[in-house]
């Protein structure tokens, strides 16, 4: 299998540049800190895509004021860089318009707000058509959630050939709008909230599997368990 994974950069290291190194709450110890941890998210091994880089090379706002999630522009730079990973031909392909779009981000809920945030917004430009596949229920899009979707886009000569598996977590699902015109047979899973089983079968079946961890958080990815159960299956014959 052919296999990609990175990590989802929090704000804090997404926009590091931006920060005020002079007025941060722990001083000098928090600037290394931010230090450290984007030389451990730029690491360049293989198998692994360090997109904190391309997210602060941006011109336009990638992450949202009002939410921890990037905004269609940051989701746009992911799948793109997903594409260029795996063929730099498909990353180059990709195309995005550009607006303005409204919404009401998770940090203003949590405080009780209703006032929504006008943000860019990046939508997929490439003349890629994508469907739901058979046997799976439509979504609608964001803010629409789904922990389980596949799709088929076309046409073929401008998507990533075979069964690919999209593993992550909501910032994957904020990207899938990007992600669906890349694969040519796509299915996405959210980590934790499919049955093991389910996932694991889902696994066997792909011809490529993109791996998402978000960097604040910890990941099912990581789990010794799950990583015992994932060469057990894949194991079987």
């Amino acid at each position: 299998r052919k296999v990609v994974y990175t990590v989802a950069p929090g704000k804090t290291w997404g926009l590091s540049q931006h920060l005020d190194r002079a007025n941060l709450p722990q001083g000098v110890c928090d600037s290394i800190g931010v230090e450290q941890q984007n030389e451990v998210l730029d690491l360049k091994r293989r198998d692994y895509l360090p997109l904190r880089p391309a997210l602060a090379s941006q011109k336009l706002p990638v992450y949202w004021k009002t939410d921890p999630h990037w905004n269609t522009v940051g989701a746009a730079t992911f799948a793109k860089s997903v594409a260029g990973a795996l063929d730099p031909k498909l990353g180059h392909a990709q195309r995005y318009t550009y607006s303005t779009e409204t919404r009401l981000g998770l940090l203003t809920t949590e405080q009780g707000g209703d006032t929504p945030e006008v943000g860019p917004r990046a939508v997929p430009a490439g003349g890629v058509k994508t469907r739901t596949a058979r046997g799976t229920p439509d979504w609608s899009g964001y803010p629409s959630v789904t922990f389980d979707h596949s799709w088929v886009s076309g046409p073929r000569g401008k998507t990533w050939p075979g069964r690919t598996l999209l593993l992550g977590d909501s910032f994957m699902w904020y990207a899938l709008e990007s992600l669906q015109p890349v694969f040519r047979q796509g299915r996405f899973i959210w980590l934790g909230k499919v049955p093991v089983d389910s996932l694991l079968r889902a696994i066997r079946r792909a011809d490529t599997v993109v791996l998402e961890s978000y960097a604040v958080f910890g990941s099912p990815l990581s789990a010794p368990a799950f990583r015992k159960a994932v060469a057990q299956a894949l194991a079987k014959k």
